[in-house]
């Protein structure tokens, strides 16, 4: 069940750095360490991103464009939609401007050409760090709301979407072609799947989390 209010607590920022040549990845970590109140981690590869992503937390992803296996850019087709959730500082030793643009249209923050400027790369991923730890909360119950809405039936799911247009039960049994008792049943059970004690309040909260479902 939804609840009714999400913890605004934030947990602590992921900043994930993938990087295959051991010697710049230690390196980037070491320039990372001056941002505060954040847990490092990094990766030698898209792949090993992939299995230790934390999604449980905010997080900004430094990752270099040239990797064995799955490069930068396939990493983002797969794994983020776009633009991206997480922020994602693109590294590249031949960051050109149509590089760059391209990556900036799939959802890149920023791209920065390798060897990166420990301060550049500091300033930047400290803002987004900040960025992040902002958003998280509402982020954080837009997932919680997603989250509740798929464990709805296919045909609650049908009968929340009806009712979310403003129509009475007898009006989404027409239209759904079934009683208007078993509306009764299935809005029961929306609203409590959702922690919503009625539509109007399903409504609402609907909106302020700017969700057009």
């Amino acid at each position: 069940m939804l609840s009714h209010h999400v913890d605004s607590a934030v947990p602590t920022p992921r900043v994930y750095v993938v990087e295959d040549d051991p010697t710049l990845l230690r390196a980037t970590l070491a320039m990372l360490a001056g941002v505060s109140s954040v847990r490092l981690s990094g990766f030698p590869s898209a792949e090993a991103f992939l299995a230790g992503f934390d999604g449980t937390a905010p997080g900004v992803l430094v990752l270099d464009y040239l990797l064995p296996g799955l490069s930068g850019e396939e990493l983002l087709e797969r794994f983020f939609p776009a633009p991206c959730d997480v922020p994602v500082v693109m590294l590249s030793a031949a960051a050109t401007v149509p590089l760059a643009v391209r990556l900036v249209k799939r959802g890149v923050r920023d791209v920065l050409e390798k060897p990166a400027s420990a301060a550049r790369l500091v300033e930047l991923v400290t803002q987004l760090v900040g960025e992040e730890r902002e958003a998280w909360p509402l982020r954080a119950a837009r997932r919680q709301f997603l989250t509740a809405l798929g464990m709805l039936s296919p045909r609650e799911r049908e009968v929340m979407d009806e009712l979310l247009r403003g129509g009475a039960n007898k009006d989404v049994a027409v239209a759904l072609n079934i009683s208007p008792r078993t509306v009764e049943i299935h809005r029961g059970r929306v609203l409590q799947k959702m922690g919503a004690a009625s539509v109007v309040e399903l409504m609402r909260r609907r909106e302020e989390l700017g969700l057009r479902i």
